[in-house]
């Protein structure tokens, strides 16, 4: 039954592939990768339609797999593309990049793995973050012994974070001089308020005189 099953769906897939029905086919792929985990062709084919489809996220969990299983299976090549490929889909994404770098280095294309490096640390600088700028380019010199350019670069950031360091010291303690050298406010005087004259009682002439309302039975 479950080939007979596995036949059908692979059957519906091409045919929607074919009338570009893209929602059909992934609902009908992810059925059959549920009846096939291990087959890379259709959770590759699935996470093709996902990233055109938009579902970046989604998309990248099944190129990973495909990845994972290509670098098991001794196909370093193949797995490299598809990392690079999810690298092109989110560019920040430091753990592929590192991931990448790092087959470079076991495969000895260093070039390659310090292009990623320099990349992820270059990054960094543009978020501000020089920790893990430094990071990145330390990274390099782990592979790729003594570099003074590595070295240069590390020592420019470390001075540029001590100047900025020096400039928010200095900025603060300005602050805290003009704070203690501004006069305290004077306290605002109270003005006295009019005591209220007594009003004097009417004479009772005046009160008989006043019209006596009275009511009608």
């Amino acid at each position: 039954m479950t080939d007979k099953k596995i036949i059908q769906l692979k059957k519906s897939v091409q045919k929607y592939l074919r009338q570009n029905k893209t929602d059909a086919a992934i609902s009908d792929l992810k059925e059959l990768l549920s009846l096939t985990p291990k087959d890379i062709s259709i959770r590759r084919i699935l996470a093709d339609l996902l990233e055109k489809k938009g579902e970046k996220a989604e998309a990248t969990i099944h190129f990973q797999e495909v990845a994972d299983q290509f670098l098991r299976d001794g196909f370093h090549i193949k797995g490299i593309a598809i990392l690079k490929r999810i690298l092109k889909m989110d560019p920040d994404n430091e753990v592929f990049a590192q991931k990448l770098a790092k087959i470079y280095i076991d495969r000895n294309l260093l070039a390659d793995a310090e292009e990623i490096y320099l990349d992820l640390a270059r990054r960094w600088e543009g978020r501000k973050n020089q920790e893990k700028a430094i990071e990145m380019y330390r990274k390099i010199l782990e592979f790729k012994g003594d570099n003074p350019l590595i070295h240069d670069l590390i020592q420019k950031i470390e001075e540029k974070t001590l100047e900025r360091a020096r400039l928010n010291e200095e900025m603060a303690q300005q602050e805290a001089e003009s704070d203690l050298s501004s006069p305290a406010p004077e306290p605002q005087s109270q003005i006295p308020m009019p005591t209220p004259r007594p009003q004097r009682e009417k004479p009772a002439s005046d009160q008989l005189s006043q019209p006596v309302e009275i009511e009608l039975p």
